[in-house]
This record gives C-alpha cells, structure tokens and sequence, in this order.
C-alpha cells in the first residue's frame, strides 16, 4: 500500500481553518473505505463498523484527547466525536483533517495487515504536523512495523530516531 503526502485532502497548514460548510470538501473517506473493503474481502457497509473504534482510538491519540471517537460510513464518511457532538470530515481544521487521514489509513493498514501482512509505503506524512504529532505517528508506525513492513520516506531528520533502520540519499 502506498500513501503518500499529498493524498491527504484539504488544507494542511496547522491551525488553518476550514472552509465554510457550503465549501467543505468531498469527504474522502468514503473511497478509501471502498479500497480497504476490496483489500479486507468485505462488503463495504460492513468495513466502516469494524474500523470505525480503531479509527477513534487513533485520532483520540493523534488529537491529545480534542476527539473521542469516529463513525465511519459507507455514505456520509468519517463523523469525529468531539466535546460539542459530532463533526463531519469536511468541517474540520485543516490540521485536524490531516489527523482523521492518517487514523483512517494507519487502521485500514492494520486490518489488511492482521489478513496478510503487506508492505507500507508512507511518502512524509510528516512534513506539514507539529513535533508532538510527528512523535505519536512515529510511535504508531513503529508499532505497525511489527505486523508489517513500514517504508517511512520523509526530509525531517528528527524523526529518523524513531526507525529501526536509515537510508540517507
């Protein structure tokens, strides 16, 4: 699997809102739901209920505890759980929506890898999150590279300390 920097939809600069909610973006989501359901050989519908608390335990993580869960579906996309109720993928920060990206595609790897285990390609997911971000995600590739192989191709240096292994160019 291959994801890379710029799949992540929307605005990524951190602290940069969102648009209006008449220009929100199409939620994403929804089509990377359709792959991991391919991938994981299960209907669409289902997929979304079965990654839906991994995807919220992931973004509570990422978010330092601002979200506490996600509902994941087949129609309407990814619904973070925050303090003042739902919110839809299209109507979070920029920085916020980079986050709910990389939950959805950290979890959707974790399934695929748990049926059998496939390289995962991460093109610097890195570049555009604070220190703090950058530690956690580091964290949880680390921990996915136990059930998978995890190439992790980034500029920053700061985060090389987290890999088992360096190739520098």
């Amino acid at each position: 699997m291959l994801f890379r920097s710029g799949s992540i939809p929307g605005a990524l600069a951190a602290g940069r809102k969102a648009p209006p909610a008449a220009a929100a973006p199409q939620d994403p989501t929804i089509r990377l739901l359709g792959h991991g359901a391919e991938v994981a050989a299960i209907d669409l519908h289902t997929i979304g209920g079965r990654a839906a608390p991994r995807v919220g335990q992931h973004l509570a993580h990422l978010t330092g505890g601002r979200f506490t869960g996600a509902t994941l579906s087949s129609t309407s996309g990814l619904s973070c759980a925050g303090p003042g109720g739902p919110v839809p993928f299209g109507a979070l920060s920029g920085a916020d929506r980079a986050l709910a990206w990389i939950a959805v595609q950290l979890t959707l790897v974790e399934m695929a890898a748990a049926r059998q285990p496939a390289p995962l390609i991460y093109d610097d997911p890195l570049a555009l999150l604070g220190d703090g971000e950058q530690r956690v995600i580091c964290r949880l590739l680390q921990g996915l590279g136990g059930r998978t192989q995890v190439l992790h191709r980034t500029r920053l240096a700061s985060v090389g300390e987290h890999a088992d292994a360096r190739l520098e160019a």
